[in-house]
């Protein structure tokens, strides 16, 4: 089996396989491009391998636009649309090769930091038992990662992620972990796949959880996917502390999290072991935008902590007396 460049694919050519590399300039990066070819049976199979990613080179397109666009860069009648190949996209065509009819197959599998187009190019349609030979050789090695995926979230590429997703089987843990640590650095993109491919949108770890993450780093966009997704907007943590109560600490309120969880269901007068509740929370910080917002969105200002103090109370023994518009009861 023949290796060709830095993709982790191989095939068996039948025959010794002519090898061309050369290097363009794909905006300030330098690309290397490896081309094996054979010909077998009158028939040309071919594997190009790309040292960059597809998707620095064909930005925002899918693999099947990837190849209609490419065979149609080489002057090839594509017969139909791309489809699905087991785990590949193909695409067959036809050109016209000094009279006779030449049906092109192409193949495209994407790697880390790679890219391969298989191609065979057959002339009167019938395929050879060669070129068979040849696509059924094809084996691409199993990516191998020494990071842990949740590792590999915080790095903060997305095409890494993608690729430790295809490449490899990982436990729901993992991929929940992972989760955890899309929620805190707010990329919502990683965690949309990881709830793809099976996170937990609940997973609690440490006395905390997915949401608590999200709320407390105030990563809106991560937050408002995971509720979408699953997640539970009152789903309670260490001491009975429920989302909301994470959304109103000492050094201020996280009001995107705030707002979104409103939206979303949360029990706005929820209870912790101490019978707290988060406007209790933010009258004992004197955050009067969070009192405001909290009062508006009903919250009982007249319920008592396990001490006997309502909100007002609270607010008094802060040194902020009726802050936010509460009122002595």
């Amino acid at each position: 089996l023949a290796e060709v460049g830095i993709c982790p694919i191989s095939a068996d050519y039948v025959t010794e396989p002519e090898t061309r590399e050369t290097t363009e300039q794909v905006g300030s990066v330098a690309v290397k491009n490896t081309t094996m070819r054979a010909f077998v049976d009158g028939a040309m199979v071919q594997i190009e391998c790309t040292g960059v990613s597809p998707d620095q080179v064909f930005p925002g397109q899918d693999d099947a636009t990837i190849l209609g666009n490419y065979v149609r860069f080489w002057s090839i009648e594509p017969t139909g649309p791309a489809y699905r190949d087991g785990d590949t996209f193909a695409i067959e065509g036809t050109k016209d090769i000094q009279g006779i009819e030449v049906t092109y197959t192409y193949r495209l599998f994407r790697f880390a930091n790679s890219f391969a187009m298989v191609a065979t190019g057959v002339p009167g349609g019938s395929q050879p038992p060669d070129v068979e030979r040849f696509l059924n050789s094809i084996e691409v090695k199993s990516a191998s990662f020494t990071q842990q995926l949740h590792e590999i979230v915080r790095d903060q590429k997305y095409l890494d992620v993608r690729n430790a997703l295809e490449r490899q089987q990982w436990s729901k843990p993992d991929l929940s972990k992972a989760l955890v640590a899309s929620a805190g650095l707010n990329l919502p993109a990683a965690a949309r796949l990881l709830l793809e491919a099976g996170a937990d949108p609940n997973f609690q770890i440490l006395g905390s959880n997915v949401i608590v993450t999200a709320v407390r780093e105030n990563s809106a966009a991560t937050l408002d996917l995971i509720l979408k997704n699953g997640g539970d907007p009152n789903q309670r943590v260490g001491f009975d502390w429920t989302p909301l109560h994470h959304a109103i600490l000492a050094d201020g309120a996280r009001f995107q999290s705030l707002e979104i969880l409103l939206e979303n269901g949360v029990e706005i007068d929820a209870r912790t072991n101490l019978q707290v509740t988060p406007l209790h929370r933010a009258a004992s910080f004197c955050l009067a935008r969070a009192v405001e917002v909290l009062l508006i969105a009903g919250a009982d200002p007249s319920l008592t902590e396990k001490y006997g103090r309502n909100a007002y109370q609270r607010s008094v023994a802060a040194d902020c007396p009726g802050i936010g518009g509460l009122s002595p009861p």
